[in-house]
């Protein structure tokens, strides 16, 4: 397979960023047959921004993407974000460049106000249409885009785990009776389900199940004090610990529980964190919102519909428990996030994707 360096070029956020795309291309550009075929352009939101960057933005661009053949494109379904990518990919498209466009997430509100907006609709769906390629990180979201309006099909593209993680040594989970530790990390945000990730800890510890719980909230967010002050009012003991971004600090966390609880109720894509805990050989008890349901099973543990109040959640991870079949879903966990999440998995992926689309006519 061979690729040139000046034939692709990925557009996206800056690296020093925390969201899912900085972090899946951080993870691929440490893997060289990846960074050794693309080069990459900086777009959108980072620490120096001001007023006039996105018009620097796209005069940098309009100073370099023409010595592309291909361009792959990452952009937010946020108002002002959607707007912003849609010009660069039919401007690409317009100098004949060939585009592919990825995306992350869906964001339901977003996409009814581009609905109410026609030239917002026609600009977006003419931008994915005439694209070459787009991918998505679930099978979900195909029906999102029929619905839409989109009649190009998206190809799905799952996320990928830091390469750091790939020869840390994760242990079985090896099921106490007597004691579950169970672990929330993610954004303290109203729309992650953290209210209800407070219910269900109050509920477990009322069930009559013989079983101790404890409780770790990892992670940093708007709600994150009034979250501290609600698990105060409902005596919850629960230990919380700030956003951990390096992995040898996660191989800790996810070494030290047994469930991964993630209740979400937001319009996620694939959830980077849940290819971590799975590959942490964590047992997971998630929502099905966005991409999650089309992706995990009852094979990894515990998948419910995102309108599931918390005492169906406490009613399944008590049965999950009387199951006692934790080592068995641990070490599947482990062996199924090296399949389906691992960064040289997923470089084949795009690596093959851009080839496809530089063999278009």
């Amino acid at each position: 397979m061979a690729h040139t360096r000046s034939k692709i070029l990925v557009v996206g956020p800056h690296l020093d960023n925390s969201g899912g795309v900085a972090n899946l291309y951080k993870t691929l550009r440490q893997v060289p047959r990846y960074e050794e075929s693309v080069d990459y352009f900086v777009n959108g939101n980072r620490k120096n921004a001001h007023l006039f960057t996105p018009i620097f933005d796209l005069i940098r661009f309009m100073g370099v993407f023409y010595k592309y053949k291909v361009i792959h494109f990452n952009p937010s379904l946020e108002y002002k974000s959607i707007i912003r990518d849609n010009t660069y990919i039919l401007l690409s498209l317009m100098f004949g460049k060939k585009t592919i466009v990825s995306l992350m997430g869906w964001n339901e509100k977003v996409a009814a106000r581009l609905m109410r907006s026609s030239l917002l609709k026609r600009m977006t769906i003419r931008a994915f249409n005439k694209s070459h390629a787009l991918t998505v990180l679930s099978a979900s979201f195909k029906k999102v885009f029929e619905d839409f309006g989109i009649k190009k099909m998206p190809e799905v593209i799952t996320p990928t785990y830091d390469i750091k993680m790939e020869n840390m040594l994760f242990e079985d989970k090896n099921f106490d009776k007597h004691r579950i530790r169970i672990l929330y990390m993610a954004r303290i945000e109203l729309s992650k389900g953290i209210y209800k990730v407070l219910d269900i800890f109050n509920l477990l510890n009322q069930a009559d199940s013989g079983i101790e719980y404890s409780y770790t909230v990892v992670g940093d967010g708007s709600e994150l004090e009034n979250m501290k002050a609600k698990a105060r009012e409902l005596g919850l003991e629960i230990e919380f610990k700030s956003y951990v971004s390096k992995a040898i600090e996660k191989e800790k966390i996810y070494n030290e529980h047994d469930l991964f609880l993630f209740p979400s109720e937001h319009p996620e894509g694939f959830p980077l964190i849940l290819a971590e805990a799975l590959k942490g050989g964590l047992v997971i008890v998630a929502s099905d919102a966005g991409g999650i349901g089309g992706e995990l099973d009852s094979s990894n543990g515990i998948i419910l519909s995102k309108e599931s109040a918390a005492p169906i959640y406490v009613e399944t991870i008590i049965e999950l428990l009387q199951q006692n079949n934790f080592t068995e879903k641990s070490r599947y966990n482990k062996k199924f996030a090296v399949e389906k999440f691992g960064p040289e998995t997923r470089v084949d992926s795009y690596l093959n994707l851009y080839n496809r689309v530089l063999d278009q006519n």
